[in-house]
């Protein structure tokens, strides 16, 4: 919540408008579609998401959101990766 107030602030300065949306509606077939149509209906010129790390056998059966939206190809999309956990930077250093 404090993240998006921070960048919400930094953005409208730059005279930047942000809308910010909690969908709350029965899940489609996928996520990336109800984020792809809620895009549509709202105009929406670009699309942040976070990304989240998950298995082979996770992204065969369910997919990833952000393919799916980069994919779709009608709009800009920003997708964010997750943060490494701090033991596994230290296993790389």
């Amino acid at each position: 919540e404090g993240a998006f107030e921070q960048v919400e602030r930094v953005l409208a300065k730059s005279g930047v408008r942000t809308d910010r949306v909690v969908l709350h509606h029965q899940r489609p077939s996928s996520i990336a579609s109800m984020l792809l149509e809620h895009a549509d209906a709202s105009h929406a010129d670009l699309i942040a998401a976070g990304s989240a790390r998950h298995g082979r056998l996770d992204r065969l059966l369910t997919g990833s959101v952000s393919t799916e939206l980069v994919r779709d190809g009608r709009r800009s999309v920003l997708v964010v990766p997750p943060v490494d956990p701090p033991h596994a930077r230290e296993r790389v250093s």
